[in-house]
């Protein structure tokens, strides 16, 4: 150009560039220039609210409020939006004096993608339009005269997804994405995004890039294309949370790549998929087992069809394949697929187990083979899909160290249908009614657990529930090592003996991290080891039966250190909250005896406190249990005082028994009164509080040894005291006892020569502190008078007491409870006289 030959007019246009950086001129003037060739190119209503022109980086304009209006037999709603366009115009058009759009930038646009009724989307026209525009590729060459077209970008964009007039809360955020024309007849595009779902707070699932070229064509189907889509980094519980809205409870990282090539109507697609550190939500990461899997099928969007699809793994030297086809994929589909598995070691599915189901040992090994063959066809004049198929395991061989568990089968065999043969009549009611899907059918087979006659096993297994019914007699010890290698919670017991069992899991696969047997047991001939007692458990026959939350024991009848205990039990599933599901008991014995508790407690070691058993960080059962219930027994005898008809609601927590409403027929009397043993701290106390009716004190005299007093009284006391032995306790605590008697004889004490000393009517307070009795307040009424007594009386039975009546002299006793001795004050003995 001649004007640019001259330096001046260099200088010139160069100071017209610093004014209009300066000044910014509006492009308003050219805004209808600029709407209507966008809208032309497009082939939809545009708008924007301003534009202005823009020098540096490169001339161009800003536009605000760019809005692409839809069409409207797809939505009311814009396609296009965003805030702000920026339009890069091409240097070179400028210095021939053409407008030409270079590059299009767009920051955080929104675009909406809306499939109508009959299957179609609002982009289609628009892809078929840029396709018939006669314009110059992106990167044309300077000399090319026709408009290029220009490289729109986009970033931090969000693209929505409507099905007719319903907005799905599907959705790709943070998204950048690229268009260009490639050559004279191929276009690119390229597109990095997260999916979310509008109604769920998801963080992690994965980044999406979609990358690729399309050709010229005058039909969308037709449009030869190539694309790679990769979908890398997303959590399995996130992607199911948003693919259906609900976490399933599966955790791992998912990678999918998937390559396009051919055209829509004829479209072929090759995948490959990995899950890394696959597992259940409730189970510890351990060796990580990845999972892979390849795809191949072929694509019609004519009539949405996908054929000839071939996924295939291979596991060890087994293989799974899936083929088949799916017709009508977006509409009234119909199958016919065909799943088989060779030869696939069980090693693989006890590893695939173990992080699945929590509680199934790390060490659990398999050996076998699994063979099967599985259809999926549509059901003939419906749109139904059916399922059938057979398969069995060969050689089963389940073993487990820690478990000390083998189990054995030659063959296991299984059927794939629509519903259960036979499971429905047998399931139990209170299992709730399971929703009937197609599913696998195992067995019935035979399982050996130390028995004669073997056990029977029944199980049905859909995509959404599992029902497995065990039938017969086995071993206990077999039972429940069977039991903990298959990942059910049992209790830690040596137990050992026979059992006939009915029991029954079955449940959604969502909570089989909580799997629990139901159903019925009867035990026989049991001998079991419990942790903390010294002596075995004998349980000759007990009936059990198992719901979801407890197992309640009938008809009990057990035997512990000689002792005969019958009654019942209700023992908590585990709970949510722990300490809010104690175990219900009710138990009585015929004789309960200090020896025999002492003999179950402690043993033939006399060093072990019998109270380590119960404290909070003994290692023992009892120290861990929680219960309430009731005990009675028809005798009892606890250091020489025995009784009958015993009563008592008990109360056991962690560190702590207590025992209320405590009655008894004791010392020829009624006893009632409740006590508190407290184990939590390192010294353990006890405190007790009651009271005594009609007690023959001939009784309490004998317990002594000394025949000291007869007569019958009633009493009101309170107790306190902590040791860790009778010595201990006795030494450091205080009880007080309020007496009342009548009729009482002390044949060992005489105030007169003629008779030993007769108390019509007795009342006192005995205070115990520091290892002896201090008696207050006493006084009684004997013939000769009435008299106040005081004084104390040690645990060696020394008496220091002191008799003042209203006339007469006053007496001191001495000596011991066996041979008192009993002095006057004054010079010699007189006869007390009788009360005016």
């Amino acid at each position: 150009m001649k004007f640019f030959r001259s330096k001046r007019n260099w200088l010139v246009f160069g100071l017209l560039l610093l004014v209009l950086f300066f000044v910014r001129p509006g492009a308003q003037k050219i805004k209808s220039r600029i709407v209507g060739s966008i809208s032309l190119a497009l082939g939809r209503p545009v708008d924007i609210s301003s534009a202005s022109i823009r020098l540096l980086p490169h001339p161009g304009f800003e536009l605000e409020d760019f809005v692409v209006h839809d069409d409207p037999a797809f939505s009311a709603e814009p396609i296009l939006r965003s805030q702000d366009v920026t339009a890069s115009l091409r240097l070179w058009s400028l210095l021939h004096g053409r407008l030409e759009i270079a590059r299009l930038s767009l920051s955080e646009p929104s675009l909406n993608l809306v499939r109508n009724a009959s299957g179609h989307w609002n982009l289609e026209a628009l892809l078929q339009r840029a396709a018939q525009t006669a314009v110059a590729p992106t990167g044309k060459s300077k000399t090319e005269r026709r408009p290029a077209f220009p490289y729109i970008e986009a970033d931090s964009g969000r693209i929505n997804l409507k099905i007719g007039e319903e907005k799905k809360p599907y959705a790709l955020t943070d998204a950048d994405f690229a268009l260009w024309q490639d050559s004279e007849n191929s276009w690119g595009m390229r597109l990095e995004a997260k999916p979310v779902r509008t109604d769920f707070n998801l963080t992690n699932t994965g980044t999406m890039e979609l990358s690729g070229t399309w050709q010229r064509s005058s039909e969308l189907r037709e449009t030869p294309l190539q694309f790679s889509f990769e979908w890398a980094g997303g959590q399995l519980g996130q992607i199911t949370t948003l693919a259906d809205g609900n976490d399933e409870g599966w955790r791992g990282q998912l990678d999918l790549v998937t390559q396009l090539s051919g055209s829509p109507g004829d479209l072929h697609v090759q995948s490959r998929a990995s899950v890394q550190s696959f597992r259940r939500y409730n189970v510890a990461a351990g060796s990580d087992s990845p999972l892979h899997a390849g795809c191949s099928a072929h694509y019609s969007s004519t009539n949405q069809d996908l054929d000839q699809i071939d996924c295939r793994a291979s596991v060890q030297n087994g293989s799974l394949r899936l083929e088949g086809s799916i017709k009508s994929l977006l509409g009234a589909r119909s199958y016919g697929l065909t799943f088989t598995a060779g030869d696939v070691p069980l090693q693989s599915v006890a590893q695939l187990a173990t992080h699945v189901k929590s509680g199934i040992p790390d060490d659990v090994s398999a050996a076998g083979n699994l063979n099967a063959k599985i259809s999926l066809a549509t059901i003939a004049g419906t749109d139904l899909p059916e399922w059938q198929g057979q398969g069995e395991i060969k050689n089963l061989r389940l073993e487990s160290v820690s478990s000390n568990a083998e189990l054995v089968l030659a063959t296991l065999p299984f059927t794939i249908q629509q519903t259960p043969s036979s499971m429905t009549a047998v399931r139990a009611p209170f299992l709730g009614a399971l929703p009937s899907a197609p599913g696998v059918e195992i067995g019935p087979f035979n399982l050996p657990l130390g028995h004669a006659a073997p056990l029977q096993v029944h199980g049905w297994i859909s995509t959404s529930t599992y029902n497995v019914r065990v039938k017969g007699d086995g071993q206990i010890q077999r039972f429940l090592q069977a039991a903990r290698m298959l990942g059910i919670s049992t209790p830690q017991t040596g137990a050992d003996g026979s059992a006939t069992v009915d029991l029954r899991m079955a449940g959604p696969w969502s909570s089989i991290s909580t799997t629990r047997a139901a159903g019925t047991a009867q035990l026989h001939a049991v001998h079991a080891l419990v942790r903390g007692l010294s002596v075995p458990l004998e349980i000759p026959s007990a009936n059990l039966i198992f719901t979801q939350q407890e197992v309640d024991v009938q008809k009990l009848s057990a035997s512990l250190a000689g002792m005969v205990w019958r009654g019942s039990l209700t023992l908590p599933r585990p709970c949510a909250v722990q300490g809010t599901c104690p175990a219900r008991f009710y138990l009585h014995v015929e004789g309960l005896t200090d020896s025999a508790l002492n003999t179950l407690l402690v043993g033939s070691s006399s060093s072990r406190p019998w109270y380590r058993l119960l404290e909070k960080q003994a290692p023992s059962f009892l120290s861990r249990l929680q219960a309430i219930g009731q005990l009675s027994a028809d005798k009892i005898s606890i250091h020489k005082i025995s009784g009958t008809d015993f009563l008592a609601n008990v109360d056991i927590s962690p560190g702590q028994l207590q025992f209320s409403n405590v009655h008894a027929k004791l010392l020829g009397g009624r006893h009632s009164g409740s006590a508190t043993l407290d184990f939590s701290s390192g010294t353990p106390s006890i405190h007790a509080e009651g009271s005594l009716d009609h007690i023959a004190l001939d009784q309490i005299a004998g317990v002594t040894g000394d025949h000291w007093i007869t007569g019958n009284a009633a009493a009101t006391y309170q107790f306190s005291g902590s040791g860790k032995n009778i010595a201990t306790i006795l030494a450091a605590s205080t009880a007080e006892l309020k007496i009342k008697a009548q009729d009482c004889v002390l044949p060992n004490v005489s105030l007169s020569e003629a008779s030993p000393l007769r108390m019509e009517n007795f009342s006192g307070d005995l205070l115990f502190a520091d290892g002896r009795f201090q008696l207050k307040q006493g006084s009684f009424t004997a013939p000769e008078g009435r008299y106040e007594i005081s004084g104390t009386v040690s645990l060696n039975k020394s008496l220091s007491l002191k008799l003042v009546g209203g006339h007469g002299p006053e007496y001191s006793i001495n000596g011991t409870l066996a041979e008192p001795r009993v002095a006057a004050s004054k010079s010699r003995i007189a006869r007390v006289s009788q009360q005016p």
